[in-house]
This record gives structure tokens, C-alpha cells and sequence, in this order.
């Protein structure tokens, strides 16, 4: 299997259980949220457990205008952690993939197609799990939903140009 494919796979489970690694596993912010929780979850009704999983690196409080809006984030320890765990979630997805395949076009390219493949199943997981997508996408929650696919964009990136940089050339 080529650097590419491997890149891609290796990225993709990471992405999965990242937001774990940097909230000790147990996502307090989201109504104390774990993976025995989804797995829970999945269980009962395999759709919203699978949205569930999903949509964690896409979660509102997680948005580059909540950060940058002022420093009230800080203090609230529920946003703070939804932001931490965004950021680094993302930031280490691109990082590793970065490493992997080498380069920093192909790894940003790389890294943009884990990000849009994770977005698309948690938008059709949401789908399938009858999730109030409407509220989702109207008023002040469009621009918390744009910021937060600013967010995983812009650290998914910055960490695939880190990775990809750090391993040297790529076969381009």
C-alpha cells in the first residue's frame, strides 16, 4: 500500500478517537459523552451513534468566532474544552498525516480529503438519524457552523503543511 493510501486510512481512524485523546477520553462539555457512550449508542440506534461520532470535531462551541470574539471562551469551561479538543483534534489529524505521506501538497491535499470525507458521513449519519439539520444550517447557528468548518479547515491544514514539512520532500 502506498504512503497515500496509508496516510489517508491512518488519518481517518485518528481523526475518530482524537477528540478523546485530548479531553481524557470522556467529553464532558457534550453531556459527558465517551466512546462507551456511543458505543452504547450504536447499539440501540446505529445512525445517531454513528452521527455522534462523527460530528465531534464539528461542534459548535468549537468555532474560530467564539475564540476570537473575546475572552469570555476562556473562562467557560465547557467552550474551553469543546475549543481545545477542535483544535487539537484537527491540528494532530493534519500532523500525522503530514508525516506519513511526505510533502506538503500532498499532504494538504490529503488532509482536505479526510476533512471533507468526515464531514460528508456526519452530515449523511445526521441525515439518517432524522438530527434537526434545519436549526443546524439558519441564524446565529449558520455562523457558529461556518466558523467551525473555518476552525477544522484552517488547523487541519496548518498541521498537514507542519507534518508534511517536518518529513521532508515528497515524491512530487
Amino acid at each position: 500500500m502506498n504512503r497515500v493510501a496509508t496516510g489517508l486510512i491512518i488519518g481517518f481512524v485518528w481523526m475518530l478517537f482524537a477528540p478523546f485523546f485530548f479531553t481524557d477520553w470522556v467529553i464532558h462539555a457534550l453531556m459527558d459523552v465517551s466512546l462507551y457512550s456511543i458505543f452504547m449508542q450504536i447499539g440501540t440506534n446505529p445512525a445517531a451513534g454513528f452521527a455522534t461520532w462523527f460530528s465531534l470535531g464539528f461542534q459548535g462551541d468549537g468555532s474560530l468566532f467564539t475564540i476570537f470574539s473575546g475572552f469570555g471562551w476562556f473562562f467557560n469551561t465547557n467552550t474551553r474544552e469543546i475549543a481545545w479538543m477542535t483544535i487539537m483534534a484537527w491540528l494532530s489529524t493534519g500532523f500525522i498525516i503530514g508525516l506519513i505521506i511526505r510533502g506538503r501538497k500532498r499532504s494538504t491535499q490529503a488532509v482536505f480529503g479526510v476533512y471533507v470525507t468526515m464531514f460528508a458521513l456526519s452530515l449523511i449519519f445526521a441525515v439518517l438519524s432524522q438530527a434537526d439539520l434545519a436549526s443546524m444550517f439558519t441564524g446565529a447557528n449558520l455562523i457558529d457552523y461556518f466558523g467551525v468548518i473555518l476552525t477544522g479547515i484552517l488547523f487541519s491544514v496548518l498541521g498537514g503543511l507542519l507534518g508534511g514539512s517536518a518529513s521532508g520532500a515528497g515524491a512530487d
